[in-house]
């Protein structure tokens, strides 16, 4: 044992002696640098080579699985934020389509459940009635119009006003005037639809199905492309889109898709 690589007692307890072997050159650089102390170099190392503690290694560990799960999080954060793009992208693209598909029906339905349609109805006409009123009024003269058994025609002596003045009651040559028949309509017709609403529909099929169901607005948005609705006008189908897009994305967020 070296009394240089020695150190005095703490206390009561003596620090262990221990021969440590050496070689020429650690003496060499022992001796140019006295401030080195070897002894606590030599507990030094040896203590990094001890089991630590339990806590200590519980601590390395955890830091060692935090540093694994942050690379594997970023690596998954990477991974959603391209899912994420792609399946918002895929949503844009299915919205836009649904909305490009229905809102021309969507539209349609609107305008009925808003109330822009109406029936109007005519009671029947009888030209018997009417003819009568026109002689004692004496814009027709009795001669022109045969009345019998509760039926009237023109006579050969009918002026060219008076056939005017009847010709809603003429239904062919034979000069009878026929009743006109109650009827009933819807309005606003096909032209006023397109002036004045922007939308084309097959008209006569919409008519027919109105009278018999004026409740048709509480039906689904594909009952109406059978009317082979078509907004006219970009700027009213952007409109359109833009009331119909809320919902309409909700429910591809609810589906995951187009219905």
């Amino acid at each position: 044992m070296k009394s240089k690589a020695g150190r005095p007692t703490i206390g009561d307890r003596k620090l262990v002696q221990r021969m440590v072997t050496s070689d020429p050159e650690i003496e060499e650089f022992l001796r140019k640098n006295p401030s080195v102390n070897a002894s606590d170099i030599y507990r030094r190392a040896v203590r990094s080579m001890m089991p630590r503690d339990i806590d200590s290694i519980r601590l390395s560990k955890l830091a060692e699985e935090i540093s694994e799960m942050r690379v594997s999080l970023s690596i998954k954060e990477a991974e959603y934020s391209s899912l994420k793009k792609r399946v918002e992208e895929r949503e844009k693209l299915q919205l836009d389509l649904r909305l490009e598909q229905d809102c021309h029906p969507w539209y349609l339905r609107s305008l009925v459940q808003s109330g822009v349609f109406r029936v109007m109805r005519s009671e029947s006409v009888d030209p018997v009635a009417m003819v009568m009123e026109e002689i004692q009024a004496g814009t027709i003269r009795e001669y022109e119009v045969e009345i019998s058994d509760g039926r009237a025609s023109l006579t050969d002596k009918a002026t060219p006003q008076t056939r005017k003045r009847l010709r809603q009651f003429l239904r062919d040559r034979n000069n009878t005037l026929m009743p006109i028949p109650s009827r009933e309509w819807v309005v606003p017709i096909q032209d006023t639809l397109r002036s004045g609403y922007s939308i084309s529909i097959e008209f006569d099929e919409f008519q027919k199905e109105f009278l018999l169901n004026q409740s048709m607005g509480d039906l689904p948005v594909d009952y109406f492309r059978r009317f082979k609705p078509v907004i006219i006008q970009e700027k009213v189908k952007s409109e359109v889109k833009g009331r119909m897009e809320p919902a309409y994305r909700h429910i591809t967020l609810e589906t995951g898709g187009v219905a």
